[in-house]
């Protein structure tokens, strides 16, 4: 580790002077030190082989911490007396402002005879505490923890970061949800679709947000997902300012930690444009087909093949189906070429060739039904690509 800076915050000048000392054989090099009680905040040259010496000067002569750039600050080591020093605190408050890291460890020294201090190195907080009398290999594994833990406390800032980022730019609606289905995050598609803005958005609850029935609907599958901890994708119908949405909606359970409500990333892709398409679709297929079955004349829909010979059946109204004898499933595994005489599929080949010239085609044909008997129909023929 290189241009490291630390604090020293001790009442007792002797106490100060050993941590000194044992810093000066670690192998954080450069290492600053900085004693808070030197009136002018000089850096402590622990690469020099002299005792470095200390300022005697009182608490009150603490200069302006602008003298010192706060955001070089790695590590604060500070006798747990001096916690509520109003000078020292607004020195050390000023740091956490600053500080571009939201965590900057901080070792304290404590005189109680009880205190145990492996029970103080503790990487799940910012705060690490030692007793006196101070043994070497003691403060070193705490200013070790200390590091380490504000490298891991750095990386996952980054990773946040590069996480909101990724977030705040997405095109879909993205929202993290708890348990009881509070809002702790939306990006700013969800805030733009729903018209509030996002800081509105934390707090409140899927009931706010969606009519009950829809809102009951989500958050079963929310609580699923956090259940079971498997990720799940659903589409549903929604209600949002009066209008009918649908969105398919990618829903991921969140890392927790103890004690914490379990809870997901919803991502919400709106795909009510396709939903509308769908039923329109529907629609004209259900006109299509009830004007299909309705026809005086039997009317069927078949493929060309390679040989631009008819191919099967994709469809044959009701009126066809009765005048052959077979049933709608039945003629979908045949084709024209199954139910006409020898004659008539002799004619098929110049036929389907006037057909694939003209796009149209209109000539008689003998048509066999399933028990056999022969029909003539007059047959017209239209060419078209699906």
């Amino acid at each position: 580790m290189s241009g490291t800076t630390i604090i020293l915050a001790m009442d007792d000048d002797s106490e100060a002077l050993k941590i000194n000392q044992i810093l000066s054989s670690s192998n954080y090099h450069p290492l600053t030190v900085l004693n808070w009680k030197n009136s002018h905040w000089e850096e402590l040259d622990l690469e020099s082989k002299e005792q470095p010496s200390i300022s005697n000067c009182c608490i009150g002569d603490l200069v302006d911490s602008a003298s010192l750039d706060l955001n070089s600050v790695d590590l604060i080591i500070m006798d747990d007396e001096l916690q509520e020093n109003p000078k020292l605190k607004a020195v050390l408050g000023e740091i956490n402002n600053l500080n571009a890291i939201p965590y900057l460890p901080q070792i304290f020294i404590t005189s109680n005879p009880d205190f145990n201090t492996l029970e103080g190195i503790d990487l799940k907080d910012n705060k690490i505490c030692l007793s006196k009398p101070l043994e070497s290999c003691e403060l070193l594994l705490a200013v070790e923890s200390a590091f380490y833990k504000k490298e891991m406390e750095t990386a996952l800032k980054k990773s946040e970061d590069k996480y909101r980022v990724l977030i705040e730019n997405a095109d879909d609606p993205i929202a993290i949800i708890n348990y009881h289905g509070e809002f702790l995050l939306v990006n700013k598609s969800a805030a733009v679709f729903f018209s509030c803005e996002e800081e509105n958005f934390r707090g409140k609850t899927m009931w706010e947000i969606f009519p009950q029935e829809h809102a009951d609907s989500q958050m079963k599958n929310i609580r699923k997902v956090i259940e079971t901890g498997e990720g799940e994708i659903f589409e549903s119908k929604t209600i949002i300012r009066g209008k009918e949405y649908y969105f398919s909606t990618n829903i991921q359970p969140m890392p927790v930690k103890n004690g914490e409500v379990g809870a997901v990333q919803l991502i919400a892709r709106d795909i009510t444009p396709m939903k509308m398409v769908e039923k329109a679709l529907k629609k004209s297929e259900e006109k299509f087909r009830e004007v299909f079955n309705n026809a005086n004349d039997g009317i069927s829909l078949h493929s060309v093949d390679e040989e631009g010979l008819p191919g099967k059946f994709y469809e044959v109204n009701d009126v066809v189906c009765q005048r052959l004898g077979y049933t709608r499933e039945e003629l979908l595994f045949m084709g024209p070429k199954d139910i006409i005489n020898g004659e008539t599929r002799e004619l098929m080949p110049k036929l389907m060739e006037k057909l694939k010239t003209e796009n149209r085609a209109t000539f008689e044909a003998v048509q066999i039904t399933k028990n056999g008997e022969m029909i003539t129909t007059e047959i017209s023929n239209h060419l078209f690509k699906l």
